[in-house]
């Protein structure tokens, strides 16, 4: 199970609060399991434990960026560690590979060139230069044989 669907990581709570308060922010949304705060040199955070799921996407939803003596509130769902820490590595190799193609082509995506219109023309453009230039060498090639031979 990734995530415990009752269960909410929040933080960025002012150290004033009391977890009292903090229980009176979240019971509007339904019954409350278990509620646990910590504090260290950032601020306050914890966990709260609703008994419905419902009850705990409710509160994520209304209370996600709340502001509270000037602290902008942050809430997340729960996710056991270890299923963090390999989310966290899937992300890190995304993007070191992202990196290491970008190194290997100097920064260019042929999706970034696709994407842009005025671009996609300029280069249809150059390549049909090319093509008739091509052509026109061909042509001269010609003639050029065409005199050495008379």
């Amino acid at each position: 199970m990734g995530k415990l669907v009752n269960n909410l990581y929040f933080k960025n709570i002012p150290v004033e609060m009391k977890e009292e308060d903090v229980k009176n922010i979240f019971a509007p949304f339904g019954h409350i399991k278990s509620l646990v705060m910590f504090q260290n040199e950032i601020g306050q955070f914890g966990f709260v434990c609703f008994k419905q799921p419902d009850a705990c996407a409710a509160a994520k939803t209304a209370l996600q960026n709340q502001t509270f003596d000037g602290k902008v509130l942050i809430i997340n769902n729960y996710e056991i560690k270890e299923i963090r820490a390999i989310q966290m590595a899937e992300l890190k190799d995304k993007t070191d590979w992202e990196k290491y193609r970008q190194q290997q082509t100097g920064g260019f995506q042929w999706n970034d060139l696709t994407s842009q219109p005025h671009l996609t023309q300029i280069i249809q453009q150059l390549l049909q230069l090319m093509q008739q230039n091509d052509q026109m060498n061909q042509r001269q090639g010609g003639d050029r044989r065409m005199n050495n031979q008379q």
